[in-house]
C-alpha cells in the first residue's frame, strides 16, 4: 500500500476496515507531527480557500522557506468529498525561474482543529510533462516530414497488412489511409505478376534482417498504373525483435515514360535514318565519316563498309588535286562553329561522275561525347542543269522581248502618226468641203437648165458622202486616241428622235419609205446622257435603214427595258426596218470595221464600212450595247441599250431674271466679245483680268451667279483658281463654274473635274454653246450642293 493509501486509510478508516464515518482523531498538536514526519508533501487547506498547514516536504518541493505557507490551493474541477474518495489532477505553478506542473490527489475530511478540510498530497511531474511535450513534438515532426516528402512510406506489420501511410501514399495511389489499413498491401496495389517477387523479398528481409528492394508495377484506385521503386527495412522493438515493416517507395512513372519515349524517339530516327531518301552522314573535327545512310551510299556507288571511317574530301571533293586544302578548311570552320547552314557546290566523285549537290550542316554537341557535324545532300544536279538551261532560254527571250518592245513601240509611234495624220487631213478636208457644199448649195438655187441642175445634184451628192466619210474617219481616229469622253446633259428624248427623223426625212422620201417615230408613254421625257453621241448612233442606224429599204417602213422608237445592274434606267433605242434585211452568217461581223455585206443588194449602196464600229464603240463607251435582230427579206432591228438617270423638268437658261455672270480672262478682246454675247441675251456681265482679281472680287460677297473661267492664263491659271474657289465659303465656293478654253479633249476634261470645274465650252464659243454649259454647270452645282452623283 501506498504512502497516500496509508495516509488515507487513517483519516477514514471506514474505507479499508468497513465502518465509515470521521475519523477520530486527537489534537492538531498530534496531527501535525504526524504530517511534518512524513516524506510525501502533503498540505492542509480550506476547499478554495487558503493553506492551513504545509509540511517541511511540501515547502521543500514548492521551494519555500520555513515558516512561509505557499499559495492558495486551486480548487479542483472536481470538488472531493469524503464518500467519493479523493480527486486527482494537475496543479501548474509559475515562479521565478521555475515553471512546474504537480499532481494532486485531493481528499475531503473533517481534521479538528480545522473541521472540514481539504488534504492534498503533493507530486512533482514536471519532468515528465516535458518528456510528453518533447514526444509530441517529435511525433508531430517526424509525421510533417514523413506528409512532405516526395517518397511513399508505409508500415507494414510481419504479415504485410498496413498500420500507417503517409499523404503521398494517399495522392499516388487514390486510396485513404482509412480504406486501406489493416489489409495486405500487395493484394490492393500490387499488380498480379509482381506479387510472388514482392512476398519473397520481404520474408527474405524477415529471416535475413537485411535491407530489401526492387521495382513493381502499383496499381491506382482508379484503375491506372504508375511504376514505383522500393525498398523495405525492419523496424525492431525494445526486445530487439522484428515488429514492423517499414516500406519507401519512389514514383518512377515520369522518368519509366521518358526512357519509353527516349527508345521510341531511337527507333523512329533510326527509321528515318535508314529509308531517308536525303543522303545523310556524320563527320568528326578531322572531318571522317563517323556514320553514312544507305541513301549516301547509294549517292556516292560504295558500300557502307568502305564509307565509315575515311575522310569526307576522298569520297566527295571540290578541287581534285587539293584535298589537303579542303580538309584543313573544314577543320578549321569546325573549330570555330563557322561552316555553313547551307551550300550548293559542284562534288566529284571516286568513279569520275561530277554532281551539283546542296547541302545543310548542323553541329551536335552530345554530353560525354566528341562533338559531330550532320550532313545532308541533295542531289541538285538535274535542277542546276535545268536553271541553267532556263537561265539561257530567258537571256534569249529577254532578248527577244526587248526585240519585240522595240517593234512594237515603232509600230505604236506609227500608229499614233498614222492616227494623228488622218485627224489633221480630216481637219483639213473639212474646210474645202464646207465651201464646196456651201456654193453648191448656192448655185442651186441660181436659174439652171435641167442637165445644168443634175449635175449640181450629183455634185452636191458626191460632197455628203466624201463629208460623211471624212467625219467617220475623224470619229475613228479620236476613237483610238482616246479623245472622246462622255459629256452628260439632260436629253429630250422626243426632240432628239424628231431631230433624227427630220434629218433623214428627205432621203426616206426619195426611197418613198414612211417614217415614224414614238416615245412610250411611261418613258421619262428628260435624261441625263451624252446627247451629241445618242444622235450620232442613231443617225447612223436611221441612215442604213434608208439606204437598205425601198418602198417600206421605218420606224424609230425609245422606251424603257428595266433597270441596270447598278440601279439605273436600261433606255432602249431601235431603228427598225422592213428592207432587205442580214442573213446569220454575217451578223457576228456586222460591227467590225471597214466591214460591208456581201450580198447584190448591198453592192449598189456607198459607204465606207464604219459606221456601224463607230455606234458599237461610241455605245461601250457610253457603258451600253448594241445589236440587230434580222433575217433576209424580213428587215432589221437594230437597238441600243444604255444606262441613264431621270432628268428633273427644268426650264431652259432664259435672260429673265438676268444672270451675273463673271469673265475671267487675261485677253481683253476675249472679255469684251464675251460680254456683248452675254448683254445680248440679257446677262450682267462682270470682268477680271486675271485669276487673283477674280478671287478678290469673290472673296467680298454674293457678288455673281456662275463664272465662266479661261484655263491658259499666267501666274496663276484657271485650274489653280478654280480649286481656291472652291475653298472659300458658300455662295461663293459653290457657284457654277464653266471652262472657255481650246483643249476640250480627254486629259483637259479630266483636269478640269479633277479641280471643280462644272462644264466647259470650246473656243470659239456662240451663245448656245455658252447657254447650254451653263445650264449642264448649274445642274452640276445643284447635284454637287445635294450630295448626289451621277
Amino acid at each position: 500500500m501506498s504512502l497516500f493509501d496509508q495516509f488515507s486509510a487513517i483519516l477514514h478508516p471506514g474505507r479499508s476496515g468497513g465502518r465509515e464515518g470521521p475519523a477520530e482523531t486527537g489534537p492538531s498538536t498530534g496531527l501535525t507531527p504526524l504530517l511534518d514526519a512524513l516524506p510525501a508533501a502533503i498540505l492542509i487547506h480550506r476547499p478554495g480557500g487558503p493553506v492551513l498547514h504545509a509540511n517541511p516536504a511540501c515547502l521543500s518541493l514548492l521551494r519555500l522557506p520555513a515558516g512561509i505557507l505557499p499559495p492558495d490551493v486551486p480548487e479542483p474541477g472536481q470538488p472531493p468529498s469524503t464518500a467519493d474518495g479523493p480527486v486527482t489532477w494537475e496543479w501548474s505553478l509559475d515562479g521565478p525561474g521555475r515553471d512546474s506542473t504537480f499532481l494532486v490527489r485531493t481528499l475531503h475530511t473533517h481534521a479538528p482543529p480545522w473541521g472540514s478540510v481539504h488534504v492534498s498530497f503533493i507530486e512533482d511531474i514536471t519532468g515528465l510533462k516535458q518528456t510528453e511535450v518533447e514526444l509530441a513534438r517529435e511525433r508531430d515532426f517526424i509525421r510533417v516530414v514523413l506528409d512532405t516528402t516526395d517518397a511513399l512510406i508505409m508500415v507494414l506489420d510481419l504479415d504485410g497488412r498496413i498500420q500507417r501511410w503517409n499523404q503521398v501514399c494517399q495522392r499516388v495511389t487514390g486510396y485513404h489511409e482509412s480504406e486501406v489499413r489493416g489489409r495486405v498491401w500487395w493484394d490492393v496495389l500490387v499488380a498480379t505478376s509482381d506479387r510472388p517477387a514482392l512476398r519473397e523479398s520481404l520474408d527474405a528481409l524477415i529471416l535475413d534482417q537485411a535491407e530489401s528492394r526492387g521495382e513493381i508495377l502499383l496499381w491506382r484506385r482508379d484503375g491506372a498504373s504508375r511504376h514505383v521503386a522500393w525498398s523495405a527495412a525492419l523496424l525492431r522493438s525494445e526486445e530487439g525483435e522484428p515488429a514492423f515493416i517499414v516500406v519507401t517507395a519512389v514514383d518512377q512513372t515520369p522518368q519509366v515514360e521518358a526512357a519509353l519515349g527516349q527508345r521510341q524517339t531511337a527507333l523512329e530516327l533510326r527509321v528515318v535514318w535508314e529509308s531517308a531518301a536525303d543522303a545523310m552522314a556524320f563527320l568528326d573535327d578531322q572531318g571522317r565519316l563517323q556514320a553514312a545512310n544507305p541513301s549516301f551510299c547509294e549517292l556516292v556507288g560504295l558500300p557502307r563498309h568502305t564509307v565509315e571511317g575515311r575522310p569526307f574530301v576522298e569520297i566527295l571533293r571540290q578541287w581534285p588535286g587539293h584535298e589537303v586544302e579542303e580538309a584543313r578548311q573544314f577543320r578549321d570552320a569546325f573549330a570555330n562553329r563557322s561552316l555553313p547552314a547551307r551550300s550548293v557546290c559542284e562534288y566529284h566523285l571516286l568513279d569520275g561522275r561530277r554532281l551539283w549537290l546542296e547541302i545543310t550542316n548542323s553541329h551536335l554537341d552530345r554530353p560525354g561525347h566528341d562533338p559531330t557535324v550532320l550532313l545532308v545532300l541533295r542531289n541538285i544536279t538535274d535542277r542546276v542543269r535545268q536553271e541553267q538551261e532556263l537561265k539561257s532560254t530567258n537571256e534569249f527571250l529577254a532578248t527577244t522581248t526587248q526585240w519585240a518592245r522595240e517593234m512594237a513601240a515603232s509600230a505604236e509611234l506609227a500608229s499614233a502618226a498614222k492616227t494623228e495624220f488622218l485627224a489633221n487631213v480630216s481637219h483639213e478636208l473639212r474646210t474645202p468641203l464646207n465651201g464646196v457644199i456651201g456654193l453648191l448649195s448656192l448655185l442651186a438655187e441660181q436659174p439652171l437648165s435641167s442637165q445644168q441642175r443634175g449635175y449640181v445634184q450629183s455634185a452636191q451628192s458626191s460632197a455628203e458622202n466624201l463629208l460623211e466619210l471624212v467625219n467617220d474617219l475623224l470619229d475613228i481616229t479620236q476613237l483610238e486616241a482616246g479623245k472622246i469622253s462622255l459629256r452628260i446633259e439632260a436629253v429630250d428624248l422626243k426632240a432628239l428622235l424628231s431631230e433624227v427623223a427630220a434629218a433623214v426625212a428627205p432621203r426616206a422620201a426619195q426611197h418613198e419609205n414612211m417614217l415614224r417615230w414614238d416615245v412610250q408613254s411611261d418613258t421619262p421625257a428628260r435624261v441625263l446622257a451624252d446627247g451629241e453621241k445618242l444622235r450620232r448612233i442613231l443617225l447612223n442606224l436611221a441612215g442604213n435603214a434608208v439606204k437598205f429599204t425601198k418602198g417600206g417602213e421605218i420606224s424609230l422608237r425609245a422606251f424603257i427595258a428595266g433597270a441596270a445592274d447598278d440601279g439605273a434606267l436600261l433606255l432602249r433605242l431601235e431603228v427598225e426596218d422592213n428592207g432587205v434585211g442580214i442573213s446569220p452568217d454575217h451578223k457576228d461581223q456586222l460591227f467590225q470595221r471597214f466591214y460591208q455585206v456581201d450580198q447584190s443588194a448591198t453592192r449598189n449602196h456607198d459607204g465606207s464600212g464604219l459606221g456601224l464600229a463607230i455606234c458599237r464603240a461610241l455605245c461601250q463607251l457610253m457603258r451600253g450595247r448594241i445589236g440587230v435582230d434580222s433575217a433576209p427579206g424580213v428587215g432589221s432591228r437594230f437597238w441600243v441599250e444604255t444606262p441613264v438617270v431621270a432628268a428633273a423638268d427644268r426650264a431652259p437658261l432664259t435672260p429673265s431674271p438676268a444672270l451675273r455672270i463673271l469673265i475671267v480672262d487675261d485677253i481683253a478682246l476675249n472679255r469684251a466679245l464675251l460680254s456683248e454675247i452675254l448683254k445680248t441675251h440679257g446677262c450682267k456681265p462682270l470682268e477680271a483680268a486675271d485669276a487673283a482679281a477674280a478671287l478678290d472680287l469673290l472673296e467680298t460677297g454674293d457678288v455673281c451667279d456662275a463664272v465662266l473661267m479661261d484655263i491658259e492664263m499666267p501666274v496663276m491659271d484657271g485650274c489653280e483658281a478654280t480649286r481656291r474657289i472652291r475653298a472659300l465659303p458658300a455662295p461663293a465656293g459653290a457657284l457654277p463654274v464653266v471652262a472657255i478654253t481650246a483643249n476640250v479633249d480627254a486629259d483637259a476634261r479630266r483636269r478640269f473635274a479633277e479641280c471643280g470645274i462644272d462644264d466647259w465650252a470650246a473656243k470659239p464659243a456662240g451663245w448656245p454653246d455658252i447657254a447650254a454649259a451653263l445650264l449642264r454647270a448649274r445642274e452640276a452645282a445643284r447635284r454637287r450642293a445635294s450630295g448626289g452623283d451621277f
